[in-house]
């Protein structure tokens, strides 16, 4: 994996060799084994700059490091193409040469022949790009339809800037202001919601598009719908889908094992991970396998993770985490803004582990996310269900006798706004409540948190037909892309690890948008598929067991190893960036050590005051 930036201004001081290399200078951590810079002018009044911190995994040779350039084109590229062997093999058929083994000069030879958007769409892997074409002035930045890797951007006037990591703008003689709303909405999720960041002016490139900047005027392009339904198999209404499932996850298995040094494997105690491993072994013998555990048992899963490891032989390692082990406030702090998901602790930890081991390993990030692994999805199963049978009757008055009454509040929301419904039961209360949200802030802005899901919401096709798919859309556009991807992206790279992830696999993802949810959870059983797929592959205690998070006990570190940093910063010095309400947070500090559990929202207040005190704010 690798870090990416870059300038183009009028201004030659901001593009010259000595800042960019300031500038980049925190995506060194992404890309420690090489760095590359490339500057000029591409007309009388603009100049560009571009800077390349380089992890080798594919073609460790020098000749592959970037920016790379042919003919009117230069790239930057941070990611990994799956396909790339594929597309190289299709290009040297039309008479492409090529110098390289690397997936970077095969995105340099598509455009030799392609515009950038339908190069994009060739693309089946996770990546963040920048491509300047010398001769027009045009640059093109752009994400995958997951957003895996970062790729953030400012511009103002004749001046825009780009990088994987949001620091680099403080070296910037520009001023930036706090995302009210933003932060409010961060209170509640624990992340920031795509493309905002913690900063009104800085965004960053949403996933599945591209951003067109020329003559200072700037274009956005959606180049891939990731919710688009696509039939990708002739077959597919007729062919079993666990075999299906089996047969293309195994796919993506074997395409990111493609390296040219050794790939491992995470194993939790879960079905998701399990799988990986176990349809890993189908290619390759030696595989290094690493677990995370606690000495809470209630948050320890190692018991699990052996059974799988001694199954399959692999070489398995393990990693007890506490709270001592770790520098938090470091580790806030790499994170570049405030980011409040507590489980990129031990993300970050067996990450760092795993790194002086390999440079790659699969993970099983999106398996509940693609296959329905929480009741969010039990909820939209049901209310899909009865709305549908009401629409199909003319008289309620039986039915409604029947049915509790909070299930008929419920009832009379989706019936009103279904929208609104599927909005609530995205919100996964987290951190604070919305009406929460307005005793944390002094300030009285008009912010509504379900407002904000409404509108991710209408990114998805939304039919208020369907709640089961816009809940599933849904809770992929918030949860998975906003939090979880980011968490898993930020934690490993901080350790210079890649995480590869064969659940988001193009073609396993389009095949599964065209699977009803009566496949997806039969019987009401989550993650039926998988499931299914497990009972043959796994241990029966791997089936068995109850469903548990990747969570620490943040309760308790909460009120003992952090209690002293939060009573200081927090409670004593407090901050007079935002006015915050401090009597209530007091409050909620309290109920903490009276034995209430308000962890996530008081770990989340941590964090912001912690962020708060290290960055200095233009």
């Amino acid at each position: 994996m690798c870090g990416i930036a870059g300038i183009i201004d009028s201004n030659y001081s901001l593009t010259s060799n000595d800042f960019l290399e300031q500038f980049s200078q925190y995506n060194k951590f992404r890309g420690p084994d090489a760095f590359g810079l490339q500057s000029g002018r591409f007309d009388e009044k603009n100049f560009y700059g571009l800077a390349h911190h380089r992890l080798s995994i594919i073609d460790l040779q020098d000749s592959a490091n970037q920016p790379m350039s042919k003919g009117s084109w230069q790239i930057i590229f941070n990611g990994e193409i799956y396909n790339f062997r594929e597309l190289r093999k299709d290009l040297i058929q039309s008479g492409s040469k090529f110098h390289t083994n690397s997936d970077t000069e095969v995105i340099l030879e598509l455009l030799q022949k392609n515009e950038p958007e339908e190069t994009f769409k060739k693309l089946n892997g996770m990546f963040a790009i920048a491509i300047l074409n010398k001769d027009s002035g045009t640059l093109y930045l752009a994400r995958d339809r997951w957003g895996k890797k970062p790729l953030y951007y400012y511009r103002n006037n004749n001046h825009i800037s780009f990088s994987s990591d949001i620091r680099s703008f403080s070296h910037l003689p520009y001023k930036f202001h706090i995302n009210e709303d933003g932060l409010r909405y961060y209170f509640s999720e624990l992340s920031f919601p795509q493309p905002q960041t913690i900063f009104n002016e800085i965004l960053q490139v949403d996933p599945g598009y591209c951003i067109k900047y020329r003559n200072s005027k700037i274009e956005y392009i959606k180049y891939i719908d990731l919710y688009q339904e696509t039939i990708n198999h002739p077959n597919y209404k007729t062919e079993d889908p666990q075999k299906r499932v089996k047969n293309l996850l195994s796919d993506a298995i074997e395409s990111r094992l493609q390296a040219d040094v050794p790939v491992g494997a995470f194993l939790s105690g879960g079905i998701d991970s399990g799988l990986i491993v176990s349809l890993s072994k189908q290619f390759t013998e030696n595989l290094n396998t690493f677990t995370v555990g606690f000495e809470d048992s209630k948050f320890d899963e190692r018991q699990f993770a052996n059974l799988v490891a001694k199954k399959y032989n692999t070489q398995h390692h393990e990693l007890i985490v506490n709270s001592n082990d770790i520098d938090i406030e470091k580790l806030i702090l790499e994170f570049g803004e405030p980011f409040a998901d507590s489980s990129m602790i031990p993300s970050y930890l067996i990450s760092k582990i795993v790194s002086k081991h390999q440079k790659v390993v699969l993970s099983g990030d999106g398996g509940d996310e693609l296959f329905c692994g929480n009741k969010t999805y039990i909820q939209a199963y049901k209310f899909d269900n009865l709305k549908n049978k009401i629409n199909q009757i003319k008289s309620l008055v039986p039915i409604l006798e029947k049915i509790p009454i909070a299930q008929l509040k419920k009832l009379i929301s989706l019936q009103n706004n279904p929208k609104l419904f599927c909005a609530r039961e995205m919100n996964r209360n987290l951190g604070f409540k919305e009406n929460e949200i307005s005793a944390l802030f002094n300030s009285d802005i008009n912010f509504s948190l379900i407002e904000s899901f409404e509108q991710k919401i209408d990114e998805t096709d939304y039919n208020e037909n369907e709640l089961f798919k816009t809940i599933y859309y849904g809770c992929i556009r918030t949860r998975l892309l906003n939090d979880y991807l980011v968490k898993i992206d930020r934690a490993s790279m901080f350790a210079s690890l890649e995480i590869r992830s064969p659940f988001l696999e193009d073609t396993l993802f389009n095949y599964i948008k065209t699977l009803n949810k009566e496949i997806l959870i039969p019987n009401l059983n989550l993650k039926g598929i998988l499931k299914g797929l497990a009972s043959d592959l796994l241990p029966n205690e791997i089936l068995n067991k109850p469903k548990t998070g990747f969570s620490i006990p943040i309760d308790n570190w909460l009120i003992t190893n952090w209690r002293e940093i939060f009573e200081e910063l927090v409670l004593e010095k407090k901050q007079n960036l935002i006015d915050l309400n401090y009597d209530y947070i007091r409050k909620i500090w309290n109920d903490q050590l009276d034995g209430k559990s308000n962890g996530h929202k008081l770990y989340a207040v941590l964090v912001f005051h912690i962020w708060v005190r290290n960055y200095f704010i233009k």
